[in-house]
């Protein structure tokens, strides 16, 4: 197989990260994912998300459930996952809710500083989003606004990227 088929046929892969992987990286897994699927890429883009204090097969917090299903979206089978060195080395892109998820990843393993972002900065803005976690549903609802916005505007380099 050659080169260049190999790395067309291969899946884009783009990793959230959080602290527990229940609340706002699953939120942003979901919303990307439900964005991908619309779009007609699901063959072309993998979508995953992780937390750097995660507890290996929690669930999603019933609030980020719940406003995801005000969205259509079921995210009732989310297990939380720890992230860990083989997610990072499939991942190609790997955004992060804030700058000091990005700044733990990259002291910890520098050789993928090249593929960590922020969401914020990838969407070319400078906020991070916010932690919900424990906050009633207007919190999360206003968190998922923030992320959704944020990957709509990301949403030009992530179809660029796959291009």
């Amino acid at each position: 197989m050659a080169l260049d088929t190999f790395m067309e046929a291969k899946k884009m892969e783009v990793l959230f990260v959080c602290t527990g992987n229940t609340c706002r990286s699953p939120m942003a897994e979901f919303l990307l994912r439900d964005k991908i699927l619309k779009a007609g890429l699901n063959t072309a883009v993998t979508i995953s998300s992780a937390g750097l204090a995660a507890v290996p097969g929690a669930v999603a917090s019933a609030n980020a459930i719940a406003v995801l299903k005000d969205k259509g979206i079921n995210a009732n089978n989310h297990k939380a996952r720890l992230l860990n060195l083989e997610l990072l080395k499939q991942a190609d892109l790997v955004l992060t809710m804030t700058k000091y998820h990005k700044n733990d990843i990259i002291k910890a393993v520098p050789t993928f500083s090249h593929k960590v972002l922020t969401l914020g900065e990838f969407a070319e803005s400078a906020v991070d989003v916010g932690d919900p976690f424990g906050g009633d549903e207007t919190i999360y609802k206003n968190s998922c606004q923030q992320i959704a916005t944020l990957l709509e505007l990301a949403w030009p380099k992530i179809l660029a990227m796959k291009s």
